[in-house]
Formats: structure tokens, C-alpha cells, sequence
């Protein structure tokens, strides 16, 4: 399966006819993704991103995560650290699965998008993580 088609997929049967908070980018971002396992066990795993927004985005893993599941994202580019919970998470026909999640808060700033969307900005936050004046 295409990258693309995993992602069309998963955003597909999450998407229940609710609306965005904040518009969609495909980006890939490298993340260093920790979690603890249901044994209590801190586990850690380098992912990349396939789609992200202001309050989330999208990745593919080797692990399976469950729903509700708290994760501390690190952006590798920049070393920026978000908390954030899984929303979304099912097995990909090519192996591994693809994860949906969201921020514990929304954090644009996390992507450093050069050109965000404007609807990040309304969040009072450039792409770049400063204040917008008011």
C-alpha cells in the first residue's frame, strides 16, 4: 500500500463527519515517540510523520498503540517535546500501524511549518512559535 493510501485510509475512518480544528499538512517530521506499555515499561521508537496540523497529526509504527494511550513526541529536527494521547490506531495492510494522535495541548509550534495555515495562526502562534502581536 502507497504511503498515501495508509493515510487517505486511516484519516478516512476516523474523520465521522467531524470538523478540523486546524488545517492538515502533509509533512514529514522525524519523531522519537515514548510510551509506556501496559506492564509499566518505557518504550521508545523512531517514527516519521505522514500528515500533521496544529493539534496532532499522523505517523506509522511498528508498535501497536491503544486509544487513549499518553506519548511524549519529540521533534528530532528541532528537539521540541509535546505531550499527546493516540486517537486513532489500526493495523496497515503493509505491516505495522498507522497512529493518530493529538496534542494534550494544541502546539503548532512543534512543526516550525514555514508557511502555516492561516487557521494555526488564530491559535495566536506563527508557524514558528512566536506571538502573534495583538
Amino acid at each position: 500500500m502507497r504511503k498515501r493510501a495508509w493515510t487517505e485510509n486511516i484519516l478516512q475512518n476516523r474523520s465521522n463527519g467531524e470538523k478540523r480544528r486546524s488545517e492538515r499538512v502533509k509533512l514529514t517530521v522525524p519523531l522519537l515517540v515514548t510510551t509506556a506499555t501496559v506492564d509499566g515499561r518505557d518504550v521508545q521508537e523512531l517514527a516519521e510523520t505522514a500528515i500533521v496540523n496544529a493539534h496532532g497529526g499522523l505517523f506509522r509504527s511498528t508498535l501497536e498503540f491503544l486509544v487513549a494511550q499518553p506519548l511524549v513526541l519529540t521533534n528530532l529536527n528541532t528537539n521540541l517535546k509535546e505531550s499527546a494521547r493516540v486517537v486513532h490506531a489500526e493495523p496497515l495492510a503493509t505491516g505495522g500501524f498507522g497512529v493518530a494522535f493529538e496534542f494534550d495541548n494544541a502546539a503548532p509550534e512543534f512543526w516550525q511549518v514555514e508557511d502555516a495555515p492561516d487557521d494555526w495562526g488564530v491559535l495566536g502562534l506563527t508557524g514558528h512559535g512566536d506571538e502573534i502581536a495583538n
